[in-house]
């Protein structure tokens, strides 16, 4: 009867820590998650700054132009 009540508090201690260990797993995928979405959000600013590169001041007007037509500019 002892090594029964022994056996239940294991099992209980042990139910405790693995719902311990998933609650750390969740943690650790938002981070994981979060640094992903910092990383494409770095991404998207770097793609806009060159982007902003690109922009050529025509009178008062920024003209965008791609990379072919400012290559296309510059050979003529």
């Amino acid at each position: 009867m002892n090594s029964n009540i022994n056996t239940k508090k294991k099992i209980e201690e042990l139910t405790a820590y693995i719902e311990k260990l998933k609650e750390e797993i969740k943690r650790y995928e938002m981070l994981e998650n979060s640094d992903m979405v910092h990383k494409n959000k770095r991404n998207i600013r770097n793609s806009k700054n060159s982007i902003k590169k690109n922009k050529v001041m025509v009178g008062k007007c920024t003209v965008g132009l791609s990379e072919a037509e400012l290559r296309k500019i510059l050979n003529d």
